[in-house]
């Protein structure tokens, strides 16, 4: 608030016409300053200036449940602290840390829950969003990802999640559809599995919760073997396909791109059996 004020006293927005005197100053809060000037009562402590706006960062919240989820115990204060920065100012922007940061290799579980934080952050008329996540060549399932978080932050009720998870396996995989559908399952079974031994299905940005999705004891070479074979049935799939060869190698690279995190965690894990 000082800022803008000490912007507004020194004539800021007379002497720079090209800015619009309409526009929000953002300020991140994170850290130490990600909680809302709010008081247990849930009074308002200090209330933002028309032109200031909160970039809040919920970095300890785990982004495998629901922010409202009512069995989830680090959702519950992310909840009460999102719904109080709406008391205190109007301009609200989101700067969500859905990655892993310990490893870029690894199938971070949160694919189901994009829809539930969209629908909660057209509730409180969230204006900006940012998605710190891994994009990159090797990402597991890196493009689904993009595609889900650009559906749902775009409009949370345009489909389900499984429709849209089909909807990207038809038109990204084309030939290979149904056996990158079948793999993404497995592996959605194999968190599931993850999740239930360890006695959390919560997921962290950290990824140093009750479970670790990267931790060695869940990559056996069994399970390895088995993920890769269904690789092998997608690849088989698409060669098989009416497509061109120019079109199939397009489509074989996007195939080939997941098994980097499965090759990844052969080598690494067990290097006795796989040698360099």
């Amino acid at each position: 608030n000082k800022i803008v004020e000490n912007l507004q006293n020194a004539g800021f927005f007379e002497a720079n016409p090209q800015v619009n005197a309409d526009m929000e100053f953002m300020f991140l809060n994170y850290h130490a300053y990600a909680e809302a000037p709010v008081d247990k009562e849930g009074n308002i402590l200090v209330e933002a200036d028309e032109h200031v706006g909160a970039f809040i960062c919920p970095i300890d919240a785990c982004y495998g449940h629901a922010l409202d989820d009512p069995d989830c115990e680090k959702n519950r204060s992310e909840l009460a602290n999102m719904q109080n920065w709406a008391k205190v100012t109007d301009t609200i922007g989101v700067y969500l840390y859905w990655c892993n940061y310990k490893d870029s290799f690894c199938y971070y579980n949160n694919w189901a829950a994009f829809q539930t934080w969209a629908r909660f952050f057209k509730e409180i008329d969230a204006d900006y969003f940012y998605a710190q996540a891994i994009f990159n060549e090797y990402s597991p399932l890196g493009d689904l990802r993009q595609y889900l978080l650009s559906k749902f932050f775009t409009d949370p009720d345009c489909a389900d999640f499984d429709t849209l998870t089909r909807d990207f396996m038809k038109h990204y995989y084309k030939g290979a559809e149904k056996e990158m559908y079948a793999y993404f399952q497995a592996i959605r079974q194999h968190v599931s599995v993850m999740q239930y031994r360890s006695g959390s299905s919560c997921v962290g940005c950290y990824d140093d919760g009750d479970v670790s999705y990267s931790d060695e004891q869940w990559w056996t070479v069994t399970v390895i073997d088995k993920l890769l074979g269904l690789l092998d049935d997608a690849y088989k799939a698409l060669d098989s396909s009416a497509y061109t060869e120019e079109d199939k190698a397009e489509y074989t690279k996007r195939i080939l791109i997941e098994e980097a995190t499965l090759r990844y965690y052969r080598y690494k894990y067990h290097p006795t059996i796989f040698t360099d």
